[in-house]
C-alpha cells in the first residue's frame, strides 16, 4: 500500500493547518462542517472586565485567570 503524504495523514487525524483555519472568531464548523460548531465565549465578558473569574463545573469551583501576557489559565 502506498504510503500517504504527511498532510494527508495529518488531514486523516482531524488536524487542519493554520493556514487552512477560518479568522478569529469564526466557527471551525466552517471549514470541518462534519464538526459541530462550538460555543463560543469572550473571556473578557467572563471576567467582566477583570482579570478573573469563577467557573462551576458540577459542584468544583475554578477559577479563569487572563495574564498580563494575554494568555488563559484555569486552576482548581
Amino acid at each position: 500500500m502506498p504510503s500517504l503524504a504527511k498532510a494527508d495523514e495529518i488531514r486523516m487525524l482531524g488536524v487542519v493547518p493554520k493556514s487552512e483555519v477560518a479568522g478569529k472568531g469564526e466557527a471551525q464548523a466552517s471549514t470541518r462542517p462534519h464538526l459541530k460548531q462550538l460555543p463560543l465565549h469572550d473571556a473578557t465578558e467572563l471576567t467582566e472586565g477583570g482579570d478573573q473569574a469563577n467557573i462551576r463545573l458540577s459542584e468544583k469551583i475554578y477559577t479563569l485567570r487572563i495574564t498580563r501576557a494575554g494568555k488563559l489559565i484555569l486552576t482548581k
